[in-house]
This record gives structure tokens, C-alpha cells and sequence, in this order.
């Protein structure tokens, strides 16, 4: 990350929607793990890129988080408590339900 990128553990899940699918296959393996992905937004609010920030050890896990993400680039983000340009840690998990 460039150091004049900030970091923000502040938990934007509610206001940026990432909805991914969970994976048949990570299903039926019985897969579950937590995917952070970091959201870099520019001055102008605009989301300009999303990549892994922690995987979830998973690569099925990592990577349908990542697809999901990625249909937010472009969109505007809006927070006024944070200064621009910034990365946005999102985390994403996946739990199957017991039963």
C-alpha cells in the first residue's frame, strides 16, 4: 500500500455491499473462512480497485469474494469522517448453516 493510502479498520460493510455467491463446490467441501478485501477509493469518492487484503485460505472463497467486489468498481463512496485518497478494509464471511 502507498503510505499516503490510509488504512481504515472501521467496519464499512453496512454502506459498501458486497454480496457474493457462495461457491457450490465450497459447499459441498464444507468450506467456511473470512476474506478481507481492501477497497481503494480516490478523491474524487470513486472506487478504482479492489483486491485481497487476507485470505480466507480458501483460493474458492478468495475468489468469489473478489468476483463480488469487483461489480462495485466505479461506484461512489461516500464516508465524510475520512480523508481521501484511502483503502477501505471490507470483510466478507463465509459460514454455512448448520442443520
Amino acid at each position: 500500500l502507498d503510505s499516503n493510502l490510509i488504512n481504515h479498520k472501521i467496519d464499512y460493510s453496512k454502506q459498501i455491499k458486497i454480496l457474493p455467491e457462495y461457491p457450490r463446490v465450497a459447499i459441498i467441501r464444507g468450506l467456511e473462512g473470512k476474506v478481507v478485501i481492501n477497497i481503494k477509493v480516490d478523491e474524487t469518492r470513486k472506487i478504482t480497485e479492489i483486491s485481497l487484503g487476507k485470505t480466507s485460505g480458501s483460493r474458492i472463497l478468495d475468489e468469489a469474494a473478489l468476483n463480488a467486489a469487483k461489480k462495485i468498481v466505479d461506484k461512489t463512496f461516500y464516508a465524510p469522517e475520512i480523508n481521501l485518497p484511502a483503502i477501505i478494509q471490507v470483510p466478507i464471511k463465509f459460514k454455512l448453516k448448520s442443520g
